[in-house]
């Protein structure tokens, strides 16, 4: 009886979350990301014009950080700071879907904004499911993906 305690306690130990299955009344959804930028005007101006975010008024009466609308419940945060030792790779990215990527192509065309394929191809990859995707980067270098997902 004694082993059966000991294998108990060492099944915990090692993955408490299947000894002990999550709540059904925890729900979890997405809020806000929140990332550093060096010119906090330039970035609320791309994320508004390029990206097409709504802003917000921030609850906060701080003028290092601006909120923008990412969805109708979801925002973005930009805030002013050093980002000096923020890295960026492509695999590491925010993504927002549009109705049409050519449509969005010419919009970035107009904004000189460079863009491809993550083989750098200026043309929109497919993916498997049939989404189309490309990829560019804001002014403090994070990963932007647009897509054609619906």
């Amino acid at each position: 009886m004694k082993s059966i305690y000991v294998i108990i306690i060492c099944l915990i130990a090692i993955n408490p979350l299947t000894a002990f299955p999550q709540s059904k009344s925890i729900k979890v959804r997405a809020n806000h990301q929140a990332l550093c930028v060096k010119d906090l005007e330039a970035s609320v101006k791309f994320y508004n014009e390029v990206i097409l975010l709504e802003k917000m008024t921030s609850p906060f009466n701080n003028s290092a950080i601006q909120w923008l609308k990412t969805g109708p419940t979801t925002e973005l945060h930009l805030i002013k700071g050093d980002c000096a030792g923020a890295k960026h790779f492509s695999n590491v990215h925010m993504s927002f879907a549009v109705s049409s990527m050519a449509d969005y192509m010419k919009h970035l065309d107009k904004y000189n904004i460079a863009y491809s394929s993550l083989s750098g191809e200026k043309k929109p990859q497919t993916r498997g499911d049939g989404v189309q995707q490309i990829y560019f980067q804001d002014p403090d270098g994070y990963w932007i993906e647009i897509n054609d997902a619906k």
